[in-house]
């Protein structure tokens, strides 16, 4: 999650920055295809990408109902040793069956991979350019651009946690963090609204991947076993992200909009099961966590969110 980076490595670090340096690439015009970004494209090139509103579009007849895509790598569809898929991931699967009710529809996806709630704003701190200087400035502008506007999702807010993580977690720091962006996302959201009063707008709330330990990394991936977190870490993780849905879906809520209940899909809650619990055999089975190191969605996991968001729309 910075850049949703959900890479976990041994102890505390909540949301590691190793994936910080992104590359966002452009992803290429076709009619109603899912050709991944290649490998090339991943956290490995250090370039900042300019991101055009016309260079991630998916062209479609229905510009009525089109499918506007943003927030950080979840919404980028980053997966470890894989790289971006800006129109694959959860977006691919949203748009495929946004498709089915709205023929022709097209996707725009300006997500950038580390964005916070600052750089979503204002483009500081982001690892994208883009031409009107933020994501936001770039969603409004494609909303100008296109009106009619029928669907919009969002990833955003965890990047803006991951100071208060390092180590343990910084109650003060949290309380700040959390009002921080509860407030942006709602200026954020508020603003889309205005720009597309008639489309639904999905915000998606995260799943806690601190609940489980693995010692992998995506260069050495392991064979281990991968095990449940510490009582306290998966206390205070659960806390923090707790804390973050919460403001998440209040967010969206204020504008009329609808909670993509991320949390319930990835039953972070549910601790029966054996030898592993429901949870974590969960984010083993849905994310790279328990061989890698890294929590972001696999193929598996990335349909789970879409189902999480589809059932919603």
């Amino acid at each position: 999650m910075k850049g949703l980076s959900l890479r976990v490595v041994t102890g505390w670090a909540l949301i590691a920055a190793a994936l910080a340096a992104c590359s966002s690439a452009p992803v290429e015009e076709s009619q109603g295809t899912l050709a991944p970004v290649p490998p090339s494209a991943t956290a490995t090139n250090k370039a900042v990408t300019t991101i055009s509103p016309r260079a991630t579009t998916i062209a479609g007849a229905d510009t009525a109902t089109r499918y506007l895509a943003l927030g950080d790598s979840l919404t980028a569809g980053y997966q470890a040793a894989r790289g971006e898929d800006k129109t694959g991931g959860y977006v691919g699967i949203v748009l495929q069956s946004w498709q089915r009710r709205h023929v022709g529809a097209r996707l725009t996806n300006l997500a950038c991979f580390g964005d916070d709630t600052t750089a979503m704003q204002t483009g500081t701190g982001s690892s994208c350019s883009y031409p009107e200087g933020s994501q936001l400035a770039a969603a409004l502008a494609s909303l100008r651009e296109s009106p009619g506007t029928g669907l919009v999702t969002i990833t955003m807010g965890v990047n803006d946690i991951y100071g208060c993580t390092v180590v343990g977690i910084d109650d003060t720091c949290l309380a700040y963090a959390t009002r921080t962006v509860g407030t942006a996302l709602t200026s954020m959201l508020a603003q889309i609204r205005a720009a597309a009063p008639s489309a639904v707008i999905v915000a998606l709330t995260y799943y806690n991947p601190f609940i489980a330990t693995s010692e992998g990394t995506p260069d050495a991936p392991v064979t281990v076993a991968p095990r449940v977190a510490d009582t306290q870490v998966a206390t205070d993780s659960t806390q923090a992200f707790t804390a973050l849905n919460r403001v998440i879906a209040s967010a969206a809520l204020a504008v009329d909009g609808r909670v993509a209940d991320v949390v319930g899909a990835f039953a972070v809650t549910d601790t029966s099961g054996s030898p592993l619990p429901v949870n974590v055999q969960r984010l083993c089975d849905w994310t790279a966590l328990c061989r890698m190191g890294d929590a972001h969605p696999n193929d598996a996991g990335y349909a789970a969110i879409a189902r999480a968001v589809v059932s919603v729309l």
